[in-house]
């Protein structure tokens, strides 16, 4: 069905000025997906969750989320444009056997979180492999650290530049990274292949390895070449020793990743007198007591284990002649801080307490001797990591610190069952869900459940984090620690206490209470821009008509008057899919089209910046098990997909082939045709039901092209060569742009004249870099097929002389939107009986509204593995509480 839009608006829009927002107006984003690891020809779902940070109730402020997958190299490989209902949205990213090996960021953030700076783009790290398991070499292999003779160290590896470019000659460039300082190298040929060995310093812990070919394509690795502790922090609390005062030190051990490692030392002096001992936990958390001491110089001594023979000393931060210490505690009720200053002895003093940018308690008191101790009651201070400040007169911070305060029996209890403990294989399961709040009355809330095999849920586990841990620890600050949930648990509060002392401001996101921006926020999408004079009148035009037109499945026309500064900013309705086709035209005050210079906004990506940690791959047992088990249901569901066999045809001569200027300039530019279909042919298959030229080609040329339909719900036919690789498209020698593929489709087949395939066209590169310009240059591939159509207009895909005062351009819109696909043996098929249910998991549904009436029934099917069963559910109410639950059971053979 096709809708129709009529808007009319007269609103002016100026230009944006800078203003003083509170940190407390930022927006938390939370990110789930269904797993963590994938390979290479699935789908990444992904749950998104849009809260306001002061309070974590969802978000009714931005209606646009954009999501984004981005590899090692820094190249996003695709956006989502997601429409946000209440602070939730869904989105998903079909994965392709291009995306070599590796780890992923998914990103996302909205426009008015870019008041806020980096600190609240939401990021992710996922997993993704090869599809199966083949003998061939990483594109970088056999890594290996060779001691000479001579006492040097070598790191050594070979490159296949091959398995990522198929056409590379001569030398490669390689690039070589140690504690950020970047190395070029040019390596030769060997007997077909590409070997380094480079110079490796004892002091090196991590070295990253980039190949670049002459086609610009790159592969990254990044290695770790020592295990154990790479890195401790010793931070005093409150921020600094001072002279004559005991102070708590606290202390974080990580290796390479970040990752918490398990230490113990002894802390000396200048002179070598042991001063203390301290060990940490298997997070590699720990403190120790230690009074300041102006005239001493504090070391602490690490033994090295799995690593060289040795300890590893560090230099504990210097004693302070003056200053002062913020102690913190808690009591069953009460927060207390004892303060003791040897700067100010009998002076006021001032404490604040904020938590997420809100200032919830501000007190004053009068030091007496260099002592004062004041107390809170935990009950007027929110649940989560609140943070301290003492100020002098002058309003100057003193000393900060962080802590973190539970309120478990205020969070939302979720209240869950299933109808048995134990299944059969296939069988179906029920569960049955109920959201209670402290006071047992049931609550509206949205719901999230998976359903995860044993496997699973162990990578779960190690590599995700609840809702909760989220929400009212780690996305405070900067640095996460994955599969720490048990930090919050009561048990483990005192090693949470000390993590918190670790933290400095520049770790916590809501240091600054005030911040300068002058982005809008952005309630669903839209067309800005301006208009100006020609190129001889530059100048902003004002009270301008602007219509704007759109087409395809939702056809509109709005209309706007511009400014004094000349703007314009259309708000459209939704409308689903890629990007739609439209027109901008102007007129002046006399109704009479103009030709006016039409400049729409364009929308500003942030920065990437893509921790190098995380490209550090360890594939430990848990992954390695999934990661088969994963290959091992491909090969399976590939085996019962093979029903399209395509016919390959010889190379035939073309015939009769009429050369025109459009043929000369294509054929210089892409090579010569290899198949040519005349357009009188296409035209002659044309039936009642066809809708259009791609449908034609799909039921008359299997031989020739594949054509698919790229997302299913609301999308649209891509047509791509049989055995060409990567196809791009070109009409009367004009590239389609990527935006406009999806227009393709509904050409006209009596308007084509010719339909030409191109195989491995020459300037491959060059052309996919013209049809997708935000992509990087090194991410082109080397190698692909056009397909050229030739219309008798000969104006390429729009096939119209450019109007006076029009503009035409393609508009973004939301994403389309796909469920995730629930097995159903309700009723079996023949395919159901034979095929093996291999699935890991089970059930994946989010954002389920539970109304105040109470209960929720969720059903889903088992699959044929057998063992433990994992349920694992959160929810989150309209006002931010929020709650977590799992549920175990078992599947067992029929």
């Amino acid at each position: 069905m096709v809708g129709l839009f009529f808007l009319r608006s007269n609103v002016a829009f100026g230009q944006e000025s800078s203003l003083s927002y509170p940190i407390s107006l930022a927006e938390k984003i939370f990110l789930t997906t269904d797993r963590s690891i994938y390979l290479n020809n699935q789908t990444l779902w992904v749950n998104a969750i849009v809260t306001n940070a002061a309070d974590h109730s969802l978000s009714q402020l931005s209606g646009v989320l954009y999501i984004e997958l981005i590899d090692f190299n820094e190249i996003i490989l695709d956006r989502k444009t997601i429409k946000l209902d209440n602070g939730l949205g869904q989105a998903f990213f079909d994965l392709y056997k291009s995306y070599l090996p590796g780890r992923y960021l998914l990103r996302a953030y909205t426009k008015w979180n870019e008041n806020f700076g980096a600190d609240f783009i939401s990021e992710k790290y996922v997993d993704i492999y090869a599809s199966q398991e083949i003998d061939e070499n990483d594109p970088i292999y056999d890594l290996i650290l060779v001691e000479e003779e001579s006492g040097n160290t070598f790191l050594k590896a070979i490159f296949d530049p091959y398995s990522i470019d198929s056409l590379v000659k001569g030398k490669l460039d390689v690039f070589v990274t140690r504690d950020g300082l970047e190395d070029s190298l040019s390596i030769k040929q060997e007997n077909q292949i590409y070997k380094l060995s480079y110079p490796i310093s004892p002091k090196d812990k991590v070295v990253s390895l980039r190949m670049r070919t002459d086609n610009g394509m790159s592969y990254t690795k990044t290695v770790a070449l020592k295990d154990g502790v790479s890195e401790v922090e010793f931070v005093p609390e409150s921020g600094s020793l001072v002279h004559g005062i005991y102070s708590r030190v606290a202390f974080h051990a990580m290796d390479v990743k970040g990752k918490g490692v398990k230490i113990n030392g002894k802390v000396r002096d200048q002179e070598g007198k042991l001063i203390t001992t301290f060990e940490s936990t298997e997070r590699g958390i720990g403190s120790f007591l230690l009074k300041g001491d102006t005239s001493k110089r504090f070391f602490a001594e690490i033994p090295l284990e799995n690593q060289e023979s040795g300890i590893l000393t560090i230099q504990l931060p210097e004693t302070k002649i003056k200053g002062d210490v913020l102690f913190a505690y808690k009591t069953n009720d009460e927060l207390r801080l004892d303060i003791s200053s040897s700067n100010h002895f009998n002076d006021s003093s001032y404490v604040s307490l904020s938590c997420r940018g809100v200032e919830y308690l501000y007190a004053r008191g009068v030091l007496s001797e260099g002592k004062m101790f004041l107390k809170f009651p935990l009950d007027s201070i929110p649940e989560g990591v609140s943070s301290i400040k003492l100020f002098d007169q002058e309003k100057k911070v003193l000393a900060s610190r962080y802590i973190f305060n539970p309120k478990p029996q205020s969070r939302l209890q979720i209240i869950a069952n299933t109808d048995s403990k134990s299944y059969s294989q296939r069988q179906l399961t029920k569960l049955n869900v109920a959201l209670l709040d402290s006071e047992g009355q049931n609550r509206d809330a949205t719901l999230s459940v998976k359903v995860l095999d044993e496997q699973l849920y162990a990578l779960y586990k190690k590599e995700q984090q609840s809702l909760i841990a989220r929400t009212l620890l780690f996305s405070d600050f900067n640095y996460s620690m994955a599969n720490e949930d048990s930090l919050i648990q009561p048990e483990n509060a005192l090693e949470l206490d000390t993590w918190l002392m670790t933290k400095r401001p520049s770790d916590y996101k809501f240091h600054h209470l005030e911040v300068e921006g002058k982005v809008s926020p952005e309630y669903t999408i839209g067309v800005s821009g301006r208009v100006e004079g020609n190129f001889l009148r530059k100048k902003a035009i004002n009270r301008i008509e602007v219509t704007l037109m759109t087409f395809g499945n939702q056809v509109g026309v709005f209309q706007e008057q511009t400014d004094s500064l000349g703007r314009f900013n259309f708000v459209l309705p939704d409308m689903f899919g890629t990007e739609i086709n439209a027109l901008v035209q102007t007129v002046d005050e006399k109704g009479q089209k103009k030709d006016f210079s039409i400049l729409l906004d364009d929308k500003e990506v942030p920065p990437i910046s893509f921790d190098q940690r995380e490209t550090i791959l360890r594939l430990d047992s848990i992954k390695r098990n999934v990661i088969i088990k994963e290959q091992k249901k491909d090969t399976v569901d590939r085996a019962f997909n093979l029903s399209n066999n395509f016919i390959e045809l010889e190379e035939f001569t073309v015939e009769d082939y009429l050369m025109t200027p459009q043929r000369q300039e294509v054929m210089d530019r892409f090579g010569k045709p290899t198949h040519v279909v005349d357009g009188a042919e296409i035209e002659s298959k044309e039936e009642k039901w066809s809708y259009g030229l791609y449908s034609i080609l799909l039921f008359n040329y299997p031989e020739l092209i594949s054509v698919t339909r790229i997302n299913i719900n609301g999308g649209f036919l891509h047509a791509k060569v049989n055995g060409g690789g990567l196809t791009l498209v070109v009409v009367d020698g004009i590239p389609v742009m990527n935006y406009d593929y999806h227009l393709i489709q509904n050409i006209d087949p009596s308007e084509v004249k010719s339909f030409e395939i191109i195989k491995n066209a020459k300037g491959f590169p060059k052309l996919f870099l013209e049809v997708f310009p935000w992509v990087h240059p090194l991410a082109a591939p080397p190698v692909g097929s056009v397909i050229a159509i030739y219309t008798y207009a000969g104006k390429g895909l729009f096939g119209a002389n450019a109007s006076e005062g029009v503009m035409k351009t393609s508009l973004p819109v939301f994403s389309a939107m796909r469920e995730y696909e629930q097995m159903d043996y309700s009723v079996l098929t023949e395919e159901q009986l034979i095929k093996p249910d291999l699935r890991s998991l089970l059930f994946w549904k989010n954002n389920i509204e539970l109304s105040k009436m109470g209960q929720e029934e969720l059903s889903y099917y088992n699959s044929d593995i057998t063992g433990k069963k994992f349920i694992i559910l959160e929810a989150l109410t309209p006002n931010g509480e929020v709650g977590f639950k799992e549920l175990e059971y078992t599947v067992e053979s029929k």
